[in-house]
């Protein structure tokens, strides 16, 4: 039979795979010196965002994290560790929310992300947090491959409008003149 503690960090562990397996993006951040309101606060955003932060020991991140990151993330892994576990999509949106946080929070520092099997410095992290949001960027899109065509469209218009307009003062001219 096993000892409870020893089940506790078997379901730890279990629960990190699982997690790691089903997010595409993760994010390590430092929450020393955080309140619990607050921490429950950044809990409670994220949920909404449809992320979570899971919050272990560094020893239980490492073991359960042995078998799906090939480079070292032993930099990212130190102090009171927390790894945000972000859907693809969300990417910006959360990282703007964790810069936001920690702006207000001296305690909360972001150590880096890995992103797919990517990792990502924390340079590269605030980068992507000043991205525009994923709505803004298709808006964009879209006006860039619109734009041409409304070009297009209006010089089409201007022709026809000319043509009608001579047509028209030709009509004038030969109703004036007979």
């Amino acid at each position: 039979m096993k000892k409870i503690g020893l089940l506790y960090r078997e379901k730890i562990i279990e629960k990190i795979t699982n997690s790691w397996s089903q997010k595409e993006a993760r994010i390590f951040v430092n929450f020393s010196k955080i309140s619990a309101f607050n921490f429950n606060i950044l809990r409670n955003t994220l949920r909404k965002e449809g992320s979570f932060i899971f919050v272990s020991r560094n020893s239980l991140i490492t073991r359960a994290l042995a078998s799906f990151v090939k480079d070292s993330i032993n930099n990212f892994i130190d102090g009171s560790t927390g790894v945000v576990f972000v859907n693809y999509d969300d990417i910006v949106k959360i990282s703007k929310i964790l810069f936001d946080f920690s702006k207000e929070n001296e305690g909360f520092i972001l150590k880096g992300a890995v992103l797919g099997d990517k990792q990502l410095s924390f340079d590269e992290l605030e980068k992507i947090s000043k991205l525009p949001s994923r709505e803004v960027l298709i808006a964009q899109a879209v006006m860039g491959i619109a734009s041409p065509l409304t070009g297009f469209v209006a010089t089409l218009n201007n022709i026809l409008l000319k043509f009608l307009y001579l047509v028209e003062e030709i009509k004038n001219k030969k109703s004036g003149n007979s």
